[in-house]
Protein backbone atom coordinates (compact mmCIF):
# COMPACT_ATOMS: atom_id res chain seq x y z
CA UNK A 1 0.00 0.00 0.00
CA UNK A 2 1.36 3.41 -1.06
CA UNK A 3 2.86 6.06 1.39
CA UNK A 4 0.78 8.63 -0.30
CA UNK A 5 -2.42 8.51 2.05
CA UNK A 6 -4.12 11.14 0.38
CA UNK A 7 -4.06 12.93 -2.64
CA UNK A 8 -6.04 15.19 -4.46
CA UNK A 9 -5.52 16.72 -8.58
CA UNK A 10 -7.70 19.53 -9.49
CA UNK A 11 -10.12 18.68 -6.97
CA UNK A 12 -13.54 21.54 -7.33
CA UNK A 13 -16.65 20.75 -5.96
CA UNK A 14 -20.44 22.58 -5.66
CA UNK A 15 -23.50 21.11 -4.08
CA UNK A 16 -25.38 23.84 -6.89
CA UNK A 17 -23.80 24.02 -10.06
CA UNK A 18 -21.63 27.36 -10.23
CA UNK A 19 -21.64 27.70 -6.97
CA UNK A 20 -18.04 26.23 -5.71
CA UNK A 21 -16.99 25.37 -2.21
CA UNK A 22 -13.15 24.93 -3.42
CA UNK A 23 -11.62 24.96 -6.72
CA UNK A 24 -8.66 22.81 -8.18
CA UNK A 25 -6.83 21.95 -5.02
CA UNK A 26 -4.45 20.10 -4.77
CA UNK A 27 -3.44 18.03 -1.46
CA UNK A 28 -0.96 15.40 -0.20
CA UNK A 29 -0.97 13.96 3.03
CA UNK A 30 1.30 10.96 4.14
CA UNK A 31 1.73 8.84 6.42
CA UNK A 32 3.26 9.43 9.68
CA UNK A 33 1.98 12.98 9.00
CA UNK A 34 -0.54 14.42 11.19
CA UNK A 35 -2.67 17.39 9.04
CA UNK A 36 -5.07 20.25 10.72
CA UNK A 37 -7.62 22.36 8.03
CA UNK A 38 -9.05 25.60 9.57
CA UNK A 39 -11.45 27.58 8.63
CA UNK A 40 -14.64 29.82 8.96
CA UNK A 41 -17.63 27.76 9.46
CA UNK A 42 -19.07 26.62 6.36
CA UNK A 43 -16.62 27.09 3.99
CA UNK A 44 -16.32 23.44 3.32
CA UNK A 45 -13.68 21.91 5.70
CA UNK A 46 -15.94 18.51 6.40
CA UNK A 47 -17.31 18.74 2.31
CA UNK A 48 -13.85 18.48 1.24
CA UNK A 49 -12.67 15.44 3.36
CA UNK A 50 -15.68 14.03 1.86
CA UNK A 51 -15.44 14.70 -1.33
CA UNK A 52 -12.14 13.09 -0.95
CA UNK A 53 -12.61 9.39 0.89
CA UNK A 54 -16.12 8.81 -1.54
CA UNK A 55 -18.84 9.74 0.76
CA UNK A 56 -19.30 12.65 -1.77
CA UNK A 57 -20.39 11.54 -4.63
CA UNK A 58 -21.24 8.11 -3.20
CA UNK A 59 -23.96 9.57 -0.76
CA UNK A 60 -24.22 13.10 -1.30
CA UNK A 61 -24.87 14.50 -4.62
CA UNK A 62 -22.98 17.26 -6.47
CA UNK A 63 -20.84 18.26 -8.88
CA UNK A 64 -17.81 16.98 -8.25
CA UNK A 65 -14.55 17.10 -10.79
CA UNK A 66 -10.72 16.10 -10.21
CA UNK A 67 -8.81 13.56 -8.97
CA UNK A 68 -8.88 11.81 -5.71
CA UNK A 69 -6.32 9.22 -4.69
CA UNK A 70 -6.11 6.99 -1.51
CA UNK A 71 -3.64 5.08 -0.93
CA UNK A 72 -2.43 5.17 -4.60
CA UNK A 73 -5.90 3.73 -6.09
CA UNK A 74 -8.23 6.04 -7.68
CA UNK A 75 -11.18 6.78 -5.02
CA UNK A 76 -13.50 6.72 -8.44
CA UNK A 77 -12.64 2.77 -8.52
CA UNK A 78 -13.34 1.72 -4.85
CA UNK A 79 -17.19 0.96 -3.29
CA UNK A 80 -17.41 2.26 0.13
CA UNK A 81 -16.93 -1.31 1.80
CA UNK A 82 -13.45 -1.46 0.14
CA UNK A 83 -12.21 1.60 1.71
CA UNK A 84 -13.48 -0.45 5.97
CA UNK A 85 -9.94 -0.90 6.16
CA UNK A 86 -7.69 2.19 4.95
CA UNK A 87 -10.04 5.03 6.99
CA UNK A 88 -11.75 5.87 9.06
CA UNK A 89 -13.55 9.14 10.45
CA UNK A 90 -14.48 10.27 13.86
CA UNK A 91 -17.19 12.83 14.38
CA UNK A 92 -18.26 15.93 16.09
CA UNK A 93 -21.20 13.67 17.48
CA UNK A 94 -19.88 10.46 18.57
CA UNK A 95 -22.92 8.83 19.96
CA UNK A 96 -24.63 9.56 16.49
CA UNK A 97 -21.81 7.07 14.56
CA UNK A 98 -22.44 4.29 17.55
CA UNK A 99 -25.77 2.20 17.15
CA UNK A 100 -25.81 -0.95 19.06
CA UNK A 101 -26.67 -2.35 22.18
CA UNK A 102 -23.75 -3.13 23.32
CA UNK A 103 -19.92 -1.34 23.29
CA UNK A 104 -19.26 -5.59 22.01
CA UNK A 105 -21.67 -5.29 19.80
CA UNK A 106 -20.26 -1.94 18.13
CA UNK A 107 -16.43 -3.37 17.70
CA UNK A 108 -17.82 -6.81 16.34
CA UNK A 109 -19.97 -4.67 13.20
CA UNK A 110 -17.34 -3.93 10.98
CA UNK A 111 -15.33 -7.33 11.45
CA UNK A 112 -18.42 -9.30 11.12
CA UNK A 113 -19.91 -7.74 8.10
CA UNK A 114 -16.23 -8.36 6.57
CA UNK A 115 -16.81 -12.08 7.21
CA UNK A 116 -13.38 -12.52 9.22
CA UNK A 117 -13.03 -15.80 11.74
CA UNK A 118 -14.71 -15.37 15.08
CA UNK A 119 -11.41 -16.00 16.07
CA UNK A 120 -9.70 -13.05 15.10
CA UNK A 121 -12.47 -10.60 15.67
CA UNK A 122 -12.04 -11.50 19.30
CA UNK A 123 -8.57 -11.33 19.53
CA UNK A 124 -8.94 -7.68 17.72
CA UNK A 125 -11.46 -6.81 19.86
CA UNK A 126 -9.68 -7.25 23.14
CA UNK A 127 -6.44 -5.68 21.59
CA UNK A 128 -9.00 -3.05 20.40
CA UNK A 129 -10.42 -2.01 23.65
CA UNK A 130 -7.17 -2.43 25.47
CA UNK A 131 -5.70 0.32 22.82
CA UNK A 132 -8.19 2.56 23.48
CA UNK A 133 -8.07 2.47 27.36
CA UNK A 134 -11.79 1.17 27.48
CA UNK A 135 -11.27 -2.76 28.65
CA UNK A 136 -13.63 -2.03 31.30
CA UNK A 137 -16.61 -1.01 29.32
CA UNK A 138 -16.90 -4.02 26.81
CA UNK A 139 -20.37 -4.98 27.92
CA UNK A 140 -21.86 -0.94 28.73
CA UNK A 141 -24.11 0.83 26.39
CA UNK A 142 -22.35 3.85 24.14
CA UNK A 143 -25.40 5.37 25.52
CA UNK A 144 -24.24 5.53 29.52
CA UNK A 145 -20.88 6.79 28.42
CA UNK A 146 -19.29 10.10 28.28
CA UNK A 147 -18.75 11.96 25.04
CA UNK A 148 -15.08 11.48 26.00
CA UNK A 149 -15.52 7.89 26.14
CA UNK A 150 -17.77 7.34 23.27
CA UNK A 151 -14.64 9.25 21.12
CA UNK A 152 -12.42 6.60 22.58
CA UNK A 153 -15.07 3.66 21.44
CA UNK A 154 -15.41 5.23 18.17
CA UNK A 155 -11.60 5.04 17.90
CA UNK A 156 -11.53 1.34 19.26
CA UNK A 157 -13.86 0.32 16.33
CA UNK A 158 -11.57 1.74 14.16
CA UNK A 159 -8.61 0.02 15.70
CA UNK A 160 -10.21 -3.60 14.87
CA UNK A 161 -9.92 -3.27 11.33
CA UNK A 162 -6.46 -1.41 11.67
CA UNK A 163 -6.84 1.63 9.21
CA UNK A 164 -3.92 3.50 8.09
CA UNK A 165 -6.12 7.22 7.73
CA UNK A 166 -7.76 8.53 10.44
CA UNK A 167 -10.14 11.40 9.95
CA UNK A 168 -11.18 13.72 12.99
CA UNK A 169 -13.83 15.86 11.55
CA UNK A 170 -14.03 18.53 14.69
CA UNK A 171 -14.32 15.38 17.04
CA UNK A 172 -13.19 17.42 19.65
CA UNK A 173 -14.83 20.17 19.98
CA UNK A 174 -17.52 18.94 22.49
CA UNK A 175 -15.13 17.41 24.76
CA UNK A 176 -14.08 18.99 28.48
CA UNK A 177 -10.08 19.61 28.72
CA UNK A 178 -9.38 16.36 29.87
CA UNK A 179 -10.79 14.33 27.42
CA UNK A 180 -9.72 16.63 24.90
CA UNK A 181 -5.76 16.02 25.90
CA UNK A 182 -6.42 12.45 26.02
CA UNK A 183 -7.79 12.55 22.57
CA UNK A 184 -4.57 14.49 21.71
CA UNK A 185 -2.05 12.39 23.00
CA UNK A 186 -4.14 9.32 21.07
CA UNK A 187 -3.64 10.86 18.22
CA UNK A 188 -0.18 11.81 18.09
CA UNK A 189 0.34 8.44 19.05
CA UNK A 190 -1.48 7.08 15.66
CA UNK A 191 0.98 9.38 13.52
CA UNK A 192 4.08 7.91 15.64
CA UNK A 193 2.59 4.40 14.46
CA UNK A 194 2.69 5.24 11.00
CA UNK A 195 -0.66 6.29 10.59
CA UNK A 196 -1.96 9.25 8.17
CA UNK A 197 -4.29 12.25 10.57
CA UNK A 198 -6.43 14.73 8.83
CA UNK A 199 -8.50 17.21 11.33
CA UNK A 200 -10.67 19.58 10.62
CA UNK A 201 -10.61 22.35 13.33
CA UNK A 202 -11.69 25.30 14.51
CA UNK A 203 -9.66 25.52 17.72
CA UNK A 204 -6.48 26.84 17.73
CA UNK A 205 -5.78 24.49 21.12
CA UNK A 206 -5.38 21.23 19.33
CA UNK A 207 -3.56 22.46 16.66
CA UNK A 208 -0.03 21.95 18.42
CA UNK A 209 0.21 18.41 17.51
CA UNK A 210 0.14 18.73 13.27
CA UNK A 211 2.99 18.87 11.24
CA UNK A 212 0.68 21.47 8.40
CA UNK A 213 -1.96 23.36 8.96
CA UNK A 214 -3.83 24.38 5.87
CA UNK A 215 -6.59 27.26 6.04
CA UNK A 216 -9.72 26.71 3.28
CA UNK A 217 -10.42 30.68 1.72
CA UNK A 218 -11.49 32.18 -1.14
CA UNK A 219 -12.00 28.50 -2.44
CA UNK A 220 -8.40 27.65 -2.08
CA UNK A 221 -6.53 25.51 0.72
CA UNK A 222 -3.60 27.66 1.69
CA UNK A 223 -0.82 26.31 4.09
CA UNK A 224 -0.38 28.29 7.26
CA UNK A 225 3.03 28.71 9.03
CA UNK A 226 3.54 27.55 11.66
CA UNK A 227 3.41 29.33 15.20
Amino acid sequence: MSDLALKTYALSFAYDEGNELFCNVDFELHCGEIAVICGSSGCGKSTFCQCRVGIIPEIYDGYLTGKRELFGVDVATLRLPDMADRLFMVFQEPGAQLFSPTIEDELCFAPENLCWEHSLIEQKLTAALEKAGMSAFRYASPNELSGGQQQKIALACAFTVSPRLYIFDEALSQLDKEARLEMLVIIKQLAAEGNAVLMIEHSRENMHIADKIYKLEQKQLILQPKE
